[in-house]
């Protein structure tokens, strides 16, 4: 029995009695979510007792935290019984001891809990409307297509457009902690736009200006291989910068003591400029200002550096999962459009020079605590990445008319960020700053490597959780058996083992990254969501039988805690949605593989799926499926 349109679901609902036509309540949502057929026949029986509106009825019904305590709960003080000044716990007495609840198919009756009504649903109901539902939509169960519209209430709108900026690693120096958070972040907050109908653009936004590839080109002047960086070529920069990283540290920290001394200020600024003058500050500052003046030696070779970055990149990112649809750069900023931000600053009285450098004092244009100066341009003429990253906005509200750009970056940057958008705002483009939004994230205690030191590129940190899930997939082969052939589904695991310990805490907590806890098919980690994916469509293949539809076959006991769970997936969904936050759709697909290895036989390795019991199965794995990709996590096996 089809269930796509408001008539199917209606024919589905009279084979359990049900009346037609199905009540139409504000906010209820009965195609994308099956708890809203439920919630909506509810709200329209307490309209018919307690003459209430029906949308203050619907939305004094929620769904129960805990499906031990019922499907939905009726909180009556919500109920706004003005007229009827009754005592909620009087009330729930009223509506159940004195038998005025009027029986129906879809639930049983509820159960008076002080100010509350905790309602279940009927077994047989279960089966016979979340089955089917699920089955219908497929890989779209738990999508809600109107929240990316950009006119809700009309399906044939256009979606809305969304940028979001993440990953975004310097060229030639480490691949943090950080930029893996924001990669899994990034690419989970894509997914959950896209699940929700928005038009999304993913853009790795490259460090690939700026004075530190000047200090990498200077660094290929003195010490660059050209049989080193065929070999490997990222590591090969990352050593280069290192090497000039270090001396290059000392004159920062001469420079920092003369600062620290004091003194007379201009003599304090005649002896800093004396350092930023000579030495590697000198070399540094010439190799960038000879790329913005386009000199023929310095821009080939920082295109060299450029596109084996992307092309590198590229194959990596892909061993996660994340695919990118742009790869910019603050090389790709237009000169135009940073004309057009100096030209608006200066028209708008709030750009300044100092010291020969250019900036903005938000604190004299109404800047919160700490914002201070922001400088724009250097000394030397050259651009810095807060003038860059505005004109990026300007640029990238030509090119894309987005409707939102989120920028996926740890919390560090909230300053940068802080400023990026008050200088739009004093430009006069407040309605910019309305479509941009900053998502922090915490710190990250960074990947420890077994011959000492760190992580330092993101070859390293796949590298790794890819051999150690090659090692679990060896030592643990009957749990290895469904997933296939063990290094095809490396990387996936080691990927999910990576992406779930991140994301299965709050963005803003600290990620300490344990591959010793997160490489297990024990407990709450990602081989053990990958693990049963693949186990079920491994049992799915083996299924008994054609498909069936009698539901009396699995409305009992058995399967109705599962049932209930899988109907609550697309509320997860859109909650994760609503707040950004990714823990909420861990927790409950934990709960759901777990509610599933209950229905087993710990002992039966490899158990008889009746055609009833596909049926079950099957809506478990579509739920699992979905809500990994949801997550932006890759998904190990297939029917």
């Amino acid at each position: 029995m089809a269930t796509n349109t408001l008539n199917e679901l209606e024919i589905l609902l009279e084979e359990l009695a049900l009346s037609k036509p199905m009540p139409l309540v504000p906010g209820a949502d009965v195609l994308h979510n099956p708890v809203d057929i439920y919630r909506a026949q509810l709200a329209a029986i307490l309209v018919g007792l307690v003459d209430c509106d029906s949308k203050v009825a619907f939305n004094a019904i929620q769904t129960s935290n805990e499906i031990a305590n019922g499907d939905l709960d009726i909180i009556l003080p919500k109920l706004k019984l003005k007229d009827r000044p009754v005592n909620p716990k009087e009330l729930a007495f009223e509506l159940i001891q004195q038998h005025k609840f009027p029986p129906s198919p879809l639930f049983v009756l509820p159960v008076p809990d002080g100010i509350h009504l905790r309602v279940f649903f009927s077994l047989k109901s279960l089966a016979h409307v979340i089955l089917p539902y699920i089955a219908d939509r497929g890989a779209s169960y738990g999508t809600f297509p109107a929240l990316g519209l950009s006119d809700p209430s009309d399906p044939a709108s256009t979606p809305k457009r969304l940028l979001i900026d993440f990953s975004s690693p310097n060229i030639g120096t480490e691949f943090r902690g950080a930029h893996l958070r924001s990669t899994i972040l990034g690419a989970h907050i894509a997914a959950l736009h896209e699940r929700m109908g928005w038009d999304v653009t993913r853009i790795n936004y490259l460090g690939d200006w700026g004075k530190q590839i000047g200090l990498l080109a200077a660094g290929w002047a003195r010490f660059g291989s050209e049989e080193a960086f065929a070999a490997d070529p990222l590591r090969h920069l990352l050593d280069l910068y290192i090497r000039m990283e270090l001396p290059f540290k000392a004159e920062l920290d001469a420079r920092g003591r003369i600062r620290d001394e004091g003194g007379d200020s201009a003599e304090v600024e005649a002896r800093m400029a004396d350092i930023e003058t000579h030495g590697l500050h000198a070399e540094r500052d010439s190799w960038f200002k000879k790329l913005e003046d386009g000199d023929q030696e310095a821009v080939p070779l920082w295109q060299r550096f450029r596109d084996v970055t992307i092309e590198e990149s590229t194959k990596l990112y892909a061993r996660l999962g994340v695919v990118f649809d742009e790869y910019a750069g603050e090389s790709q900023v237009s000169a135009a459009s940073i004309e057009r931000v100096e030209a608006a600053l200066r028209d708008k009285g709030v750009y300044e020079e100092s010291h020969d450098a250019w900036i903005i004092d938000f604190r004299k244009h109404g800047g919160t605590k700490g914002m201070d100066k922001g400088t724009l341009r250097f000394r030397t003429g050259t651009t810095t990445y807060l003038l860059r990253d505005i004109a990026a906005v300007l640029d990238r509200a030509e090119k894309y008319n987005f409707d939102k750009m989120i920028y996926v970056v740890s919390s560090d940057q909230e300053m940068h960020f802080q400023r990026l958008f008050k200088a739009l705002e004093l430009m006069g483009r407040a309605d910019l700053t309305a479509k941009l939004e900053h998502i922090p994230f915490g710190k990250v205690q960074e990947l420890q490597l077994e011959g000492g030191g760190h992580a330092q590129l993101l070859s390293d940190f796949i590298d790794v959780s890819s051999n150690a899930a090659s090692e679990l997939l060896k030592v643990d082969v009957g749990k290895a058996a469904p997933l296939g052939d063990v290094q095809a589904a490396a990387d996936a695991i080691g990927a999910s083992a990576l992406m779930v310990q991140d994301l299965h805490g709050r963005r803003s907590g600290q990620w300490t990254i344990d591959l010793t806890r997160a490489m297990t098919f024990e407990g709450e980690t990602g081989p053990y969501l990958q693990y049963w994916h693949a186990r079920l469509c491994e049992m799915l293949k083996s299924a008994a039988g054609p498909a069936v539809t009698d539901y009396s076959a699995v409305d009992g006991e058995d399967y109705s805690d599962l049932l209930r769970l899988l109907a609550r997936y697309p509320d997860t969904a859109k909650a994760a949605f609503k707040n950004l936050e990714s823990g909420g759709v861990l927790t409950y697909l934990f709960r759901l593989v777990d509610e599933l290895s209950m229905c087993f036989d710990p002992e039966e390795e490899t158990p008889e799926v009746t055609a009833s019991d596909g049926m079950v199965y099957g809506a478990v794995r579509q739920v699992l499926e979905n809500g990994l990709k949801l997550l932006g996590i890759p998904v190990c096996g297939s029917l």
